[in-house]
């Protein structure tokens, strides 16, 4: 019995796995079983026999050879699966960017002329320049939809932004790619040198104008003669205004003013006393991440309101008193549900903004900041007080470094002439890049603002290396510089024409890979695969999955002892076993084998295995007969050894064979 319960145990570990040894120089047959000799519809097709006279290692080794059959009883199952294909991106050259190449092989008498003359054809634009030094590769992308803007004022504003697809198209622009020379400093290409891009040189421009077309006349044909038809686009939304949520990176913000034009009639210095752009001076966007306006600010003493984080439970702001005698204002004990920030009690007077605790994480906002609007005593003698609150509170401008210290940022503004009932660019120096210039333009009530574009540019150089990757924090794309050259060297061929001169050839190029944002696409029945631009994408398309038919498994369960004693197989007698046989140990140990030794051409003794196969781990032997009179017509599989070291090793075997069907 002990025998059937760690075979039981074996067969039951198998689903968890096994470790598996690697046999040593085994004697095996021409012809070993299939899967179908172990494993039936999921279930095991053999028992194996253990000798009642065995070591323990013949019982280790059993139990080893239950739990790799384990690992094969499953059933296989083909399955329908409804749904479209699904094709993903991969990562993928777009461009090739020439540095430089020689018009074929330079022939020189001497080095120094060779060198001169190698140093001319660096590329630049359409053209060789002089000089590696006047080198500047450039480069530009459209990337299509590739930020998020949100239209409309709503409290899910985070929610609302995940739910909307892409709509913003993003441009990419390389202005400067420069070539630092390597270690040798030659004035040619030799391999080792780097590339950079220069600060100011990467720009990251996004378009938040929303358009849509309209077809206003189909196409037809007439007369012979085709006639196109037309379509329309027109404004749909300039851009932000406040209210308006947006994406920039990745990143999500909410623009509570745009250049100045703050709704509540709260200038800078009163709604951001610790912002950068504080007092005169001017702002583009005013941002927060939560925000709680209008009706819902209105608390009365022993209210609450709570504001912050995903969930809107951040903070939380208890209003103690409300004072309308005299000058109005509010007391207001702020907790940090968080357990960050110090809890702080704090009086506001009317009109007056207080940062509760300044940039306490330092990240450059002002991490909460309450205003009091007004306060107000109902006929029933309540008072209540309206809040205006703000978290991560921030004003941009252009030249700031936002929304990193790797970037500085600059927009691109339109204001609204009722004259014309249109959108329009200032008529100012600069255009709508000039920030100042429309606030100053637009100091008049009611007039509307708008940020149509945003644009980054690098605060600080990329590079110097082989492979660069742009934006180094989150890369869109990768930029390797790569260059084959010959030389320069003098040639040895006597049989060349350029015998005993100075040759050299070279060719060198920036690679760009693109490796973010890429791209998945879901195709049915009848649909034909094409970009933005209706081509048929190429190999870098890469099936993911698709419906039809899969095949499933379901692993077997076993309900059955499959390890018995030789004992008990000879009690039953041989012609009532059932099934197919392992028979683990030689004959000196396991009677089956034995009663079996002439079927299988063993020798029935000790002496003749030692003289047959030796002794130790090289005495392993498997043997196997496909169809066995004495049993039924069952196969047997013979696991053994002249001892015990033997045995094992042969074990190991078979266990590392049923590891690949």
């Amino acid at each position: 019995m002990k025998v059937r319960k760690i075979a039981a145990l074996a067969v039951g570990a198998a689903m968890l796995g096994a470790t598996i040894g690697f046999a040593s120089a085994v004697h095996v047959p021409n012809e070993m079983p299939g899967k179908d000799f172990f494993v039936k519809n999921g279930q095991p097709n053999v028992k194996i026999v253990v000798g009642s006279q065995g070591a323990a290692q013949d019982v280790v080794a059993a139990a080893d050879i239950a739990v790799a059959l384990g690992t094969l009883l499953y059933n296989e199952k083909e399955v329908e699966v409804s749904g479209p294909a699904v094709f993903k991106e991969l990562p993928h050259a777009i461009d090739k960017i020439p540095v430089y190449q020689t018009p074929g092989r330079i022939v020189k008498d001497n080095l120094t002329e060779l060198e001169n003359e190698a140093a001319n054809y660096w590329w630049n634009g359409a053209n060789y320049s002089t000089t590696w030094k006047n080198y500047t590769g450039t480069w530009f992308d459209d990337l299509g939809d590739y930020e998020k803007i949100l239209n409309k004022k709503t409290d899910d504003w985070m929610a609302e932004l995940d739910k909307i697809g892409y709509n913003s198209e993003v441009i990419i622009n390389i202005s400067a790619i420069k070539v630092v020379l390597g270690e040798n400093k030659a004035p040619y290409p030799t391999g080792d040198e780097m590339i950079y891009i220069p600060a100011g040189a990467f720009n990251y421009t996004v378009d938040y104008e929303q358009d849509a077309y309209k077809v206003v006349a189909e196409d037809y044909v007439a007369c012979c003669n085709y006639h196109p038809g037309k379509v329309v686009s027109y404004l749909v939304d300039p851009g932000i205004q406040p209210g308006d949520s947006f994406t920039l990176l990745g990143k999500k913000y909410h623009a509570i003013c745009v250049y100045g034009n703050y709704s509540a009639g709260l200038d800078l210095a009163t709604i951001c006393p610790t912002c950068q752009a504080i007092g005169p001076q001017e702002y583009v966007l005013l941002l927060a991440t939560d925000v709680i306006e209008g009706q819902k600010g209105w608390v009365s003493v022993g209210g609450s309101l709570s504001v912050g984080g995903p969930n809107h439970d951040e903070y939380t702001i208890n209003v103690l008193d409300i004072n309308t005698i005299g000058t109005e204002k509010v007391l207001l004990k702020v907790v940090d549900n968080t357990g960050v920030r110090p809890t702080v009690t704090v009086s506001i007077p009317v009109g007056q903004a207080y940062s509760v605790w300044g940039d306490y994480d330092n990240d450059g906002d002002d991490d909460l900041v309450v205003v009091l609007h007004s306060t107000f005593i109902g006929v029933n003698g309540n008072t209540e007080a309206r809040l205006l609150v703000y978290t991560d509170l921030r004003a941009v401008n252009s030249g700031d470094h936002w929304p990193s210290s790797e970037w500085t940022v600059s927009f691109f503004g339109l204001i609204y002439n009722e004259s014309v009932g249109a959108w329009v660019e200032p008529n100012i120096t600069g255009g709508g890049w000039n920030s100042t210039g429309i606030i100053a333009l637009n100091k008049c009530p009611g007039c509307a603002k708008a940020v149509k574009m945003i644009s980054l540019v690098n605060t600080k150089k990329i590079g110097p290396a082989k492979s660069i990757s742009i934006p180094n924090f989150d890369p869109l794309y990768n930029l390797t510089y790569s260059a084959k050259v010959c030389g320069p060297s003098k040639c040895a061929d006597k049989k060349d024409d350029a015998y005993n001169k100075y040759v050299y050839y070279g060719e060198a190029w920036i690679s760009i890979v693109k490796v973010g944002r890429l791209a998945t696409y879901e195709m049915k029945a009848g649909d034909t695969l094409k970009d933005a631009f209706g081509r048929s994408y190429p190999d870098y398309i890469q099936l993911e999955s698709v419906g039809g038919k899969v095949t499933t498994v379901e692993p077997g369960k076993v309900t059955k002892p499959i390890t018995v004693l030789d004992t008990e197989v000879m009690a039953q007698g041989l012609d009532k076993v059932g099934s197919n046989l392992i028979l683990v140990g030689g004959p000196v140990v396991n009677s089956v084998t034995a009663a079996l030794a002439d079927k299988l051409g063993v020798p029935s003794d000790y002496d003749g295995w030692k003289s047959e196969y030796g002794t130790g781990k090289d005495s392993g032997v498997i043997k196997y007969v496909k169809k066995c009179d004495a049993i039924g017509g069952y196969g047997v599989l013979l696991v053994a050894g002249t001892d015990r070291e033997g045995t094992v090793a042969a074990a190991e075997y078979l266990m590392e064979y049923l590891s690949k069907l």
